[in-house]
C-alpha cells in the first residue's frame, strides 16, 4: 500500500526506513517514535500500525511507538476481525467528512480488540482537511475539491490537539520538546 505525500510516495515498508533513520540519531529516543499521517498519509499510517502490512521479518525495534492518523480510509484492512496493531493508534476525523468517512472509523475503533488500543476521536462539524489553513503559500477557506467539500476550522483543530495530547500522555509519550 503507498499513500501520496505531497510530490513523493511513501508505502507501508518504507516507513521501516523512516524509524530506523529516526532511531539511528543521537538526539532521538528510538523508543518514542510517533507516526503521523494526513488523508492518504494516515490510512499509510493505519497500514503501517498493522502487524501483516510490516514486510516479515521486522524487528520489534524498527516499529513506530505509536500512531496518529488523520482524516485516514478506514475501510478495509482495519475493520477485518483478525486487524492486530503493533502500537496505539488514535484516528482523528471529522463528522462531516464526505472523502473518508467517519462511520468505518468509529466502528473500527469499536470493534477493534487487539492488544494496543485503537481509538477514533470523531470530530462533531469537521470536514477533510479541517486542520489545512493555507495550501501552496495561499490562505484557503471552504471549498470544494474534486466534488469533496473541505473546510478549515480553528475549533476542529483544537479538538484534534487536546485529544492528541490526551492520547500520548495516556501512552506515556507526552508532547512538547
Amino acid at each position: 500500500m503507498a499513500a501520496a505525500v505531497g510530490t513523493a510516495t511513501i508505502s507501508t515498508a518504507e516507513t521501516v526506513d523512516v524509524v530506523a533513520a529516526a532511531a539511528a540519531r543521537d538526539d532521538v529516543d528510538a523508543d518514542r517514535i510517533l507516526l503521523v499521517g494526513f488523508s492518504n498519509g494516515g490510512t499509510t499510517t493505519l497500514l503501517s500500525m498493522l502487524d501483516g502490512y510490516q514486510p516479515k521479518g521486522v524487528p520489534s525495534d524498527r516499529r513506530f511507538r505509536a500512531a496518529v492518523a488523520f482524516y485516514p480510509w478506514c475501510r478495509g484492512a482495519i475493520e477485518a476481525p483478525h486487524a492486530r496493531l503493533s502500537g496505539p493508534t488514535l484516528i482523528v476525523i471529522g463528522a462531516e467528512d464526505d472523502w473518508t468517512p467517519a462511520a468505518p472509523c468509529r466502528d473500527a475503533a469499536a470493534r477493534y480488540d487487539g492488544p494496543h488500543r485503537l481509538d477514533a476521536r470523531v470530530i462533531a462539524g469537521a470536514y477533510h482537511s479541517f486542520d489545512m489553513f493555507r495550501w501552496r503559500g495561499r490562505p484557503v477557506g471552504s471549498r470544494t475539491y474534486l466534488g469533496h467539500r473541505l473546510e478549515p476550522s480553528g475549533r476542529a483543530v483544537a479538538e484534534a490537539e487536546a485529544a492528541i495530547g490526551s492520547f500520548l500522555m495516556e501512552e506515556g509519550l507526552p508532547s512538547g520538546p
